[in-house]
């Protein structure tokens, strides 16, 4: 049986979504804005505490100027 620990998964993509937005000097509130998310969503999607839908993932990807994979390059 595989192992599967989803909060650890949700930390680790949420904090690479902030690395991604922090090398991109995006502030949180400018990267929900320009991917028509509330800040506050956003913010819980960083620290792991969202379970994001795929379409959020891919809103983000595209804010940040990335390709969907490289939010799940943890």
């Amino acid at each position: 049986m595989i192992e599967f620990d989803s909060e650890q998964t949700r930390q680790r993509i949420g904090t690479r979504i902030k690395d991604l937005r922090d090398e991109q000097g995006l502030s949180l509130r400018r990267l929900a804005f320009m991917v028509g998310m509330d800040h506050s969503y956003l913010s819980i999607i960083e620290k792991g505490q969202a379970n994001a839908t795929i379409t959020s993932y891919v809103k983000i990807a595209i804010g940040l100027g990335v390709d969907l994979k490289d939010l799940f390059d943890i």
